[in-house]
């Protein structure tokens, strides 16, 4: 803290006799007097100024900074009143403005103290004092170290250095203090070799000068300990350390904290008491106790130190003992913390706070550090609210002792920003980070590394919130501060490299992702050697892009090395690292559907968790999320559901109700609900995550996009087909937009909207979304695979219902083909497909082949899936119904009651699978007579339908029709009109006039016509259905003479099917749009006379009535 000043205070001069000489005469005598007075003037401004600058030392060495500033500012206003003497006057003044430069430096206002600095190189430069000028170099030095401006530093130091060799010589202690801090500046870069020898310089001319026992000489020991450590050299470090505690304790003579408060509450008593002595330092007492106050902390850091190599060594307990020797009691928490046994931590921690208040106050700066480590044990232990109130602490001492724009707060709030983030509160987190980043920029610039590491915190948060080219501008910009000031190789290089990483894994480009993994671990393995625990993350995050590239056996070996690692370093198994390890582990299984491994290494790293944290914290929320993953997998809904809720309670306490993870968890039971097609809550869960998701992420996220399609799904089961439609388009959309328009991952949404367009009779539509589907799918996955086989079998239910049965065959025998090379003759999937080309061979009345078809469905089904499975109920429903056409209706009731128990059982009375049993035994009933039966059971089936359904849907139309059948044959003709209009008027609004059940309605309302002796409207009907009936074996011709051409034209060379009509060229280039626009083109539209078009419009205004009586 500066130097003395009292060399400098000039005294009367006396005689050899000791007496003051005199001179002859008045004049003479009166000039003596003057003299004399001046003189004593000096001598009495030098005390004053001793005093001044002594009060303010102790302001500063208690933390009382401003205090300082006051006393030192009332020192340069003594200065002006000294009688002139330039080189004295600057001399002093110069020394006082460096006491002012060290308080700002203390209290991190770099500005100031710089501002004081030039002040004080100008007088030292007027001076010409060479040597001041160097301490002013070594000034600046540390303000660009503390800065973490390095290269700066190094030619601030490096020019004291050259100053002091020329001034003072090479054997000096200021040249041994600026090879120090040129130590310290090397040390801080991570350029141990460097920052060694500069320190054993320091220390070779300290023991020169000073021998062995003396702090300067203790000073350098210890800094080389610490580069001896960081080379994991702990014996060396230990003996080191060793020999730095022995010269403390024996120049201190003290090492009993007991005995050290005794002398502070002395000191406490005696200090407004006594000031003016302690002041003048006529207290012996105060002297010792201010080389105690200044030596206790050093004494414990020796401990510490010796204690940091126990601990490395893994001796715990040894480390313990030490640490327990250290007055402040702090690196014996670092022992319980490597343990993670925090509940011991925070009480070493506490205790050294209690001391530190004791003896300062619970205001003073020094115990900042102290508040912010227990803040951070906190934060280990999730134990937010608690951590939050430390760092709130450290910001009121910061704020009240220092200016607003100070790196105390800007630490406060940097950790705050932490606590949320955590928490995973983004917006807040955010907030923080930003004012903590606005302080750094003020005091320290946009050059260092304190800016490089908010922009680091910023890219973080960014990635959680899916904004990856935000989060990689962020990463970038720090990345490149850290290589200008620090080189490629160090620490903080490295971890930019891993948060660069990690928004290229989420982007899904996982070659770049790898790279800069791979770049991180070699800085670590360069820097801290093979084994350490940095490195073990850096094995997480590789083993988790072989497990995004499929590569199982290289992923486990990058966790199981991890987690080895880990308890080799840890000495123990239970830690955070050994936590995450067996949770990647479990990922593995789990993504390979090994549920009951995934589940045991699951529950592994949750009774890890639970034993090292809280049992209410985040990591324990994601195991237990991971746990509900699993069970749901397995079809276990009950326990996925207790593990999501699990998940959930924590969550909703800890983190705000609209964290990202918050909304996955809703996602997730809104996932159960569904699965046990509870629509409605299901429904609720997704749009609750969808709000928190629209808040939290960017609108272009995939995450959004499945949750557009989850709402979509149960639309879809709800049959509001609208809204569906409009959801799966939506999520579609947003693939487009992040992955393009022919990504794989797309194909599934064009699947799902074809569904919807099928659902809707709309098979045109989805045609093309089916085949848009099977493009992407053949194009990226090949034609030998399930998700291929899918479409196939889809494309077979669309071309089955626009009755193109050849085509229909074609696409379920391609499937069922490729799933008997893939998964065998027993599978779920192969029944599918059975089932389908059952559908086609009871469409074109081949009952033997469809009851052969539907049967090996069902035996497949009931050896899997047991008897009570809606899939089994299928099955029996599809038996039935050819048993139906076979007029076996004994045997058709037996299958239709096997069918209706199961769906009774799993969905109730009102759906629509149960609608269609209704409607099959009224059937049945129908042909037996037995019509009051059938009746009552259509009229079932079409309440059910129309509910569901709408008006205007083919099953409504269907269900219309057999209750005219059944009025038809109670000779309740009215009636029977009524509902056949009702049933044509749907069904002309999905089928064109030529379809056959157009046919089939327009002969029936026709014959009912005729019953009721209205003669010319039957006929008139009848003409119309002549030429419909004609229009329609047109195109049936047409469509057989494209199917001859294309068997021909797959027979014959390309030249001789140019000879073919434009129909057969078409149909030999397979392009089925262009296929139907020619078969289209061939066959006439049908024209109406217009007698026919009065008809029709009348048919069309019957139309509107039933449709008006029905709403």
């Amino acid at each position: 803290m500066g130097h003395r000043i009292s060399q400098m205070v000039l005294v009367p001069q006396r005689s050899s006799t000791g007496n003051v000489k005199h001179t002859n005469g008045s004049n003479a005598t009166k000039a003596k007097m003057i003299n004399i007075a001046k003189l004593e003037k000096k001598k009495s401004i030098g005390h004053e100024l001793l005093s001044l600058r002594a009060i303010g030392h102790r302001h500063f060495s208690t933390g009382n900074l401003e205090e300082a500033k006051h006393s030192y500012r009332k020192a340069l206003d003594t200065v002006k009143t000294i009688p002139n003497d330039a080189l004295f006057h600057d001399q002093i003044q110069c020394d006082i403005y460096l006491d002012m430069f060290s308080t700002c430096y203390k209290s991190h206002q770099y500005e100031q103290a710089l501002d004081y600095c030039c002040k004080a190189v100008g007088l030292a430069t007027k001076s010409q004092d060479k040597h001041r000028i160097a301490r002013c170099y070594d000034c600046q030095g540390s303000i660009k170290r503390k800065q973490r401006i390095y290269k700066e530093a190094l030619v601030q130091y490096n020019k004291s250095l050259q100053l002091k060799l020329i001034v003072l010589g090479n054997n000096h202690l200021g040249v041994a203090y600026t090879y120090h801090g040129i130590g310290h500046v090397y040390f801080s870069q991570d350029r141990y070799n460097e920052a060694l020898l500069m320190y054993e310089k320091s220390l070779q001319i300290r023991m020169q000068i000073l021998h062995t026992n003396n702090l300067p000489v203790s000073n350098s020991n210890y800094q080389i300990g610490d580069i001896n450590f960081s080379y994991d050299n702990y014996d060396d470090a230990l003996l080191i350390y060793q020999r730095y505690l022995n010269i403390r304790v024996d120049l201190l003579g003290i090492n009993k904290l007991g005995q050290a408060q005794s002398y502070h509450s002395i000191s406490h008593r005696n200090q407004n008491s006594q000031l003016d002595n302690v002041l003048s330092h006529q207290n012996p007492l105060y002297n010792k106790l201010e080389l105690l106050g200044n030596m206790l902390l050093h004494i414990a850091s020796s401990y510490q130190a010796i204690g940091y190599v126990y601990c490395a060594k893994l001796k715990y307990e040894d480390a313990i003992n030490l640490f327990k020797k250290s007055l402040n009691l702090r690196l014996e928490t670092l022992v319980y913390l490597k343990q993670e046994k925090y509940n011991d931590a925070l009480n070493m921690y506490q205790k050294s706070l209690d001391i530190k208040v004791r003896l300062l106050d619970d205001q003073n700066l020094e115990i900042v550090d102290t508040l912010n480590a227990i803040g951070d044990i906190y934060r280990q232990q999730h134990k937010y609210d608690d951590a939050m109130a430390k760092y709130q602490h450290t910001f009121d001492i910061a704020s009240k002792t220092l200016n607003d724009d100070n790196l105390y707060s800007a630490s406060s709030y940097h950790a705050m920003g932490h606590i949320f983030r955590q928490r995973r509160m983004i917006e807040n987190a955010l907030e923080m980070y930003q004012k903590c980043l606005d302080i750094r920029l003020a005091v320290l610039g946009d050059q260092n590394l304190d800016v490089a590491d908010s922009y680091f915190y910023f890219g973080v948060v960014y990635t959680a919130q899916i904004r990856y080219d935000e989060a990689l501008t962020m990463h970038r910009k720090s990345l490149n501060m850290k290589l200008d000031l620090l080189g490629d190789k160090n620490l903080s290089v490295a971890q930019s490299n891993l948060g660069i990483g990690d928004v290229f894994y989420h982007k899904g480009k996982y070659d770049d992702a790898n790279l800069m993994y791979k770049n991180a671990l070699e800085i670590y393995t360069e820097i801290l050697g093979e084994e350490n625990l940095e490195n073990t993350k850096c094995y997480l995050r590789i083993g988790n892009i072989y497990w995004k590239l499929e590569n199982d056996r290289e992923a486990l070996l990058m966790y199981k090395k991890s987690l080895n690692t880990a308890i080799k370093l840890l000495f123990s198994d239970a830690s955070c690292y050994t936590a995450d390890s067996y949770h990647a582990m479990g990922n593995i299984y789990y993504s390979k559907g090994n549920y009951d491994d995934a589940i045991t290494l699951y529950q592994k790293g949750l009774d890890v968790r639970l034993k090292v944290f809280a049992n209410e914290n985040l990591p324990v929320a994601d195991s237990y999320h991971s746990l509900g993953d699993a069970y749901f997998s397995k079809f276990q809904y009950d326990d996925a559901f207790a593990m999501y809720q699990k998940s959930l309670q924590i969550q909703l306490k800890i983190s705000s109700p609209e964290s990202l993870q918050v909304c996955h968890t809703y996602y997730a039971i809104g996932d159960v609900y569904y699965a046990e097609n509870n629509y409605d809550s299901a429904l609720s869960l997704y749009q609750k995550s969808l709000i928190i998701a629209l808040k939290t992420c960017s609108e272009s996220s995939l995450f959004i996009s499945d949750i557009y399609h989850s709402i979509a799904s149960v639309y879809e089961k709800q049959h509001e087909y609208h809204e569906s439609l409009a959801m799966y388009e939506s999520s579609l959309k947003i693939k487009w937009k992040i992955l393009g328009h022919q990504n794989i991952d797309t194909a599934y949404t064009h699947y799902c909207i074809g569904d919807i367009y099928f659902l809707q009779f709309r098979y045109d539509k989805a045609v093309v979304a089916f085949e848009r589907c099977l493009k992407l799918r053949l194009d990226s996955l090949g034609s030998k695979n399930l998700q291929v086989a899918y479409t196939y079998c889809r494309l077979g239910d669309v071309y089955l219902k626009k009755d193109k049965y050849y085509d229909a065959l074609e696409m379920y025998q391609k499937a069922l083909n490729m799933k008997l090379i893939l998964l065998g003759s027993s599978n779920l999937h192969i029944a599918y497909s059975y089932h389908g080309k059952g559908n086609v061979y009871l469409k074109q009345e081949n009952y033997r082949d469809a009851l052969s078809a539907y049967q090996n469905a069902l035996d497949i089904r009931l050896a899997i899936l047991g008897q009570d499975d809606l899939a089994v109920a299928n099955s029996y429903y599809a038996v039935g119904n050819v048993y139906v056409k076979l007029e076996r209706y004994d045997d058709a009731v037996t299958e239709y009651q096997n069918a209706y128990k199961i769906r009774l059982n799993i969905l109730g009375k009102k759906n629509l699978p149960v609608a269609s049993l209704y409607y099959g035994f009224a059937t049945i009933y129908k042909r037996q007579n037995k019509l009051d039966e059938a009746l009552k059971l259509f009229q079932s089936s079409l309440h059910i339908r129309m509910e569901l359904l709408g008006n205007g849907n083919m099953q409504v139309a269907n269900t219309y029709n057999g209750i005219g059948d059944v009025y038809t044959l109670q000779n309740k003709l009215d009636d029977a009109l009524s509902v056949y209009q009702k049933a044509l008027n749907i069904t002309l609004s999905i089928h064109d006039n030529g379809h056959s059940k157009v046919l089939t309605l327009y002969e029936k309302i026709a014959n009912i016509h005729r019953r009721l002796q209205n003669f010319d409207r039957a006929d008139a009907i009848n003409q119309i259905l002549a030429r419909a009936r004609a229009h329609s074996s047109k195109r049936k011709l047409t469509i057989s003479r494209a199917s001859s051409a294309f068997s021909v034209a797959s027979l014959i060379d390309h030249e001789d099917a140019g000879l073919l009509s434009r129909d057969y060229r078409e149909m030999r280039t397979g392009d089925r749009d262009k296929i139907n626009e020619a078969i289209s083109l061939s066959i006439p539209k049908m024209t109406y006379t217009k007698e026919e078009e009065i008809i029709m419009n009348e048919l069309a205004s019957e139309k509107e009535t039933a449709e008006s009586t029905h709403n």
